[in-house]
């Protein structure tokens, strides 16, 4: 089946839009998505019928669009589950090496020491504290 002019303009319009799109939702307090899904799907309706895509057709395109979107808003999602947990395990690492312990050599200590001191080190932290802190509960 060929797509219409109209059609293909929204498809092109939706599409580009999806990763910014999913990007913002996916920031966002899980509590708040479900209505920011809702009022992206309105809004590609819209588009959709302001292009001159109406009908059964706008909705079925509409719903096609939503799907990609629900599913890039999920990828954005676990992809920030594992990057918290990583930090987590990282600043668990940090911690246990920082301390002093039975066979720890000088040496390893204080290699140990110069990382944990490291920008780098100071910047990927900082990065995960900031990235993840405004999911916490107990943080806003």
């Amino acid at each position: 089946m060929a797509l219409s002019s109209e059609e293909d303009n929204f498809l092109e319009a939706a599409v580009a839009a999806i990763p910014k799109i999913s990007e913002l939702i996916a920031a966002m307090a899980a509590e708040d998505r479900a209505e920011a899904l809702d009022t992206a799907e309105r809004r590609f309706l819209q588009t959709a019928e302001d292009v001159g895509c109406t009908g059964p057709a706008a909705r079925d395109w509409t719903n096609a669009v939503m799907r990609i979107l629900q599913d890039r808003v999920k990828e954005h999602e676990s992809a920030k589950h594992k990057l918290k947990k990583l930090y987590d395990e990282l600043s668990a690492e940090a911690a246990d090496y920082a301390q002093p312990s039975i066979g720890v050599t000088a040496e390893r200590s204080g290699v140990v020491a110069h990382i944990v001191r490291s920008e780098l080190f100071q910047a990927m932290r900082a990065f995960f504290k900031m990235a993840f802190q405004a999911d916490d509960p107990g943080q806003r």
